[in-house]
């Protein structure tokens, strides 16, 4: 079968459905977080090319549900599995700042030892806002805001392929990083790092890693240095689009962008 509904009601109602649904508060900060934190497509793949419309679909093993706040300027697409025993589960959240995130739940206990994130940023942002579609099959197609395009399976949930890059998925654990690995072939990333009952990123003192395809190490950053904190130390990049570019290559000069 194949759901979809139209999101009629406004998005905090629906995220408030969607955090009762899921019965998690680590999540339910997360998703507060990322409404404040702001290649080629396949051929035969039809994304719904209109600006963030609001909407609830899936079928019978995925549910995927895209929202757009004005306030923050936050065009969000979360990637959620029908078939959930135990709140043992992982999903996976985009936006237009560049964010796959790896949400896992471990099942019912304290969200400190039971829920775990890892943010992940893909760059250069040439979309403005991330996408999906339906392939016959079932699988989901995300197209990231950087152009890599992500393949869910409609058979069993698991990560299929990530265009111009690699994805490998590991069983749900508290102990192998979130579960998921990506490299890229073409662009930059950050991988923030997991952590358990949050985000790494929500940390000024914490450090993440850039990473590209002609990398020769790693460069480790701290979050305050092109991070902004507000008043409740929610996290803002302080720069975009080329400027951002241009801050990783003075920052970073072995990733050889």
């Amino acid at each position: 079968m194949f759901y979809v509904t139209s999101v009629k009601s406004s998005p905090a109602s629906v995220l408030i459905i969607f955090i009762i649904k899921e019965n998690k508060e680590m999540k339910k900060q997360i998703i507060i977080s990322i409404m404040a934190f702001m290649g080629a497509a396949s051929a035969h793949a039809e994304f719904t090319n209109t600006k963030c419309e609001e909407i609830l679909t899936g079928n019978d093993v995925i549910q995927v549900n895209r929202q757009w706040w004005p306030s923050s300027r936050t065009c969000f697409i979360s990637v959620h599995p029908r078939q959930v025993k135990d709140l043992k589960y992982r999903d996976y959240f985009f936006d237009n700042t560049g964010r796959f995130m790896v949400f896992n739940s471990y099942g019912a206990g304290p969200d400190s030892t039971y829920t775990g994130a890892r943010d992940f940023f893909l760059f250069p942002v040439i979309n403005d806002y991330p996408d999906f579609s339906f392939e016959p099959n079932g699988d989901v197609l995300v197209k990231t805001v950087s152009g890599h395009i992500l393949r869910v399976s409609g058979k069993d949930f698991s990560l299929v392929s990530l265009s111009d890059g690699t994805v490998k998925e590991k069983p749900l654990s508290t102990k192998n990083a979130g579960g998921v690995e990506i490299t890229l072939k073409k662009g930059f990333w950050l991988d923030t790092g997991f952590r358990l009952g949050g985000l790494n990123i929500a940390s000024p003192s914490n450090s993440t890693s850039f990473k590209s395809p002609k990398m020769t190490e790693t460069c480790l950053v701290k979050n305050k240095t092109f991070m902004d904190y507000d008043a409740n130390g929610e996290p803002d990049f302080k720069l975009t689009g080329d400027s951002f570019v241009q801050f990783v290559k003075a920052q970073c000069p072995k990733l050889l962008l």
